[in-house]
């Protein structure tokens, strides 16, 4: 899956998934405050299975991970996934917070 971010001006983004050069999903977001951002709106192609919204979400969960991008849940839908996927949730939480251990630690032994 590739991953395509926009910056439509304003602290207006957005982030489509793309397979084969073909979009399977667009999601909105908007600037809350420096690498945070709200999800104000998700929207998916009309072919795409439960499992490709699956694939999507998870992908994108792992994406805003590796970009150190906080998210706030604007959007029910996504509220609704996080609800239903806590482990995803809680682990781009803890990959957060390890984060800002070790640069507190700067180069020290960080442990949870």
């Amino acid at each position: 899956m590739e991953w395509l971010w926009q910056s439509l001006g304003r602290g207006r983004q957005t982030l489509s998934a793309m397979e084969q050069g073909k979009p399977l999903a667009r999601m909105e977001l908007n600037l809350y405050k420096k690498d945070t951002y709200t999800i104000s709106g998700i929207s998916f192609d009309g072919q795409v299975s439960e499992q490709q919204r699956e694939a999507v979400m998870l992908g994108a969960c792992e994406w805003f991970r590796q970009q150190q991008i906080h998210l706030l849940l604007g959007c029910r839908w996504v509220q609704n996934w996080f609800a239903e996927h806590p482990q995803e949730a809680n682990l781009r939480a803890i990959g957060s917070e390890l984060q800002k251990a070790r640069a507190i630690a700067k180069g020290g032994i960080v442990g949870f």
